[in-house]
């Protein structure tokens, strides 16, 4: 369980967007990438996700602020929408704060968001123990 409040070492992504640690950012945003896929493959759109509502736990990334969540079909649809929505929060916390963000890192975001949630795992079956 991580929320800023009540678990040390937990920080929403827009503190680690700050950080002039290059890999601190890039382990946060692939964490964020598979947390998006995640929601859209589960039909989740978060009409309010933002740097500030995702929750960076060790190296996993939680959704705060659920009452922002409809569910509906899954599909690419959701998934560009919660991109979209992140990207805008992600470059207004560049431009107001100085966050590190570049397009590049975005669209890298963006290809693994896809490629994760493109991915069908098959039922009772880790990615670590198929051969």
């Amino acid at each position: 369980m991580c929320s800023s409040d009540l678990v040390p070492d937990s920080q929403d992504l827009s503190h680690v967007l700050m950080s002039t640690d290059a890999g601190e950012r890039a382990r946060a945003w692939h964490a964020t990438a598979l947390l998006t896929a995640a929601l859209s493959r589960a039909g989740a759109r978060h009409r309010d996700l933002n740097v500030k509502n995702v929750l960076m736990c060790g190296s996993d990334a939680l959704v705060l602020d659920v009452d922002r969540v409809t569910f509906g079909d899954p599909g690419a649809d959701v998934l560009d929408a919660n991109l979209a929505r992140l990207f805008r929060s992600a470059r207004k916390w560049r431009d107001v704060h100085g966050a590190r963000v570049t397009d590049a890192e975005l669209d890298e975001v963006a290809l693994a968001a896809r490629s994760a949630f493109a991915r069908v795992e098959e039922p009772g079956v880790s990615p670590s123990t198929r051969s």
